[in-house]
């Protein structure tokens, strides 16, 4: 996963860039789903939650949190590139 303050070069071909933001996606619910693991794991034991175990995950959760924006903000450039044919959009 890249560093979440260091924007990603947006290829000039979107259907790659598409292909890439799919890669991206699937690497980040990996990772969502190994933190959610960690923290359920950590909920059922009957030790307290260390400071520096709270830290790590506050932090990790941090970076996922900027990877997330980061992903929006590359998709929003995608689609402002893809021309739309309101024509053939359906109801949501």
């Amino acid at each position: 996963m890249p560093d979440a303050k260091s924007p990603q070069p947006v290829p000039q071909d979107p259907s790659l860039d598409l292909l890439n933001l799919d890669d991206d996606l699937a690497e980040l619910g990996d990772r969502c789903a190994f933190l959610c693991d960690a923290v359920i794991a950590l909920l059922k034991t009957d030790d307290c939650i260390d400071p520096s175990t709270l830290g790590g995950i506050h932090a990790y959760s941090d970076t996922i949190k900027g990877y997330i924006e980061q992903l929006r903000e590359r998709l929003q450039r995608v689609r402002t590139q893809i021309p739309v044919d309101l024509k053939h959009v359906g109801p949501h």
